[in-house]
């Protein structure tokens, strides 16, 4: 109980700094975009206060809906610590979501899916290929990948914004991009 309140406490504090360090309003409010090509959909979720996450999922209504957990083959192309574009490739469990209308990884930092092949670090993403499969089968887009161009997603006209400050993704953002995984 203590820590419950030793935490509202710092929400509150932070949320009194931010106003009276002449933040706009909306600083630490959590900002939400969603891309959907087919059945898949990407979201990303960011605030002020907040690292951008990014979350990957598959609608029932694709090829793979009714299995019981799916994997997405994520290739990244970024520029890495030296200027130079690399690419990186990483296979990802996502469950079902609990509502019923898909799959969705957690919320992921890009540590969480991008392996830096170099050591040299990162300084930003140019694309996102996903392929999705479940045993023998794929749905790969026809063999194209489902391609997510990061300025694409952040100009989605697809969004929401919830006014709860907080380091994680709060519930309604997730109820949001839920909501967008079943249409």
């Amino acid at each position: 109980m203590k820590k419950l309140a030793l935490i509202a406490g710092l929400v509150v504090f932070s949320a009194g700094v931010l106003k009276a360090s002449n933040y706009p309003a909306d600083y630490s409010y959590q900002k939400v975009h969603v891309l959907s090509k087919g059945p898949m959909l990407a979201a990303t979720v960011g605030s002020g206060i907040m690292d951008q996450k990014l979350i990957i999922g598959y609608k029932k209504s694709g090829i793979l809906g009714a299995f019981d957990k799916i994997f997405a083959v994520v290739k990244v192309t970024y520029y890495g610590g030296d200027g130079n574009m690399k690419v990186s490739e990483r296979v990802l469990e996502i469950q079902k979501d609990w509502h019923g209308t898909g799959f969705l990884t957690p919320a992921m930092i890009h540590q969480d899916y991008i392996t830096i092949v170099d050591g040299l670090g990162f300084r930003g993403i140019q694309r996102i290929e996903l392929a999705f499969f479940s045993g023998s089968q794929w749905d790969s887009n026809y063999g194209a990948n489902y391609v997510i161009d990061p300025n694409e997603l952040a100009a989605s006209n697809i969004q929401f914004v919830s006014q709860e400050a907080s380091y994680e993704v709060s519930i309604p953002c997730w109820n949001f991009i839920t909501s967008q995984l079943g249409k």
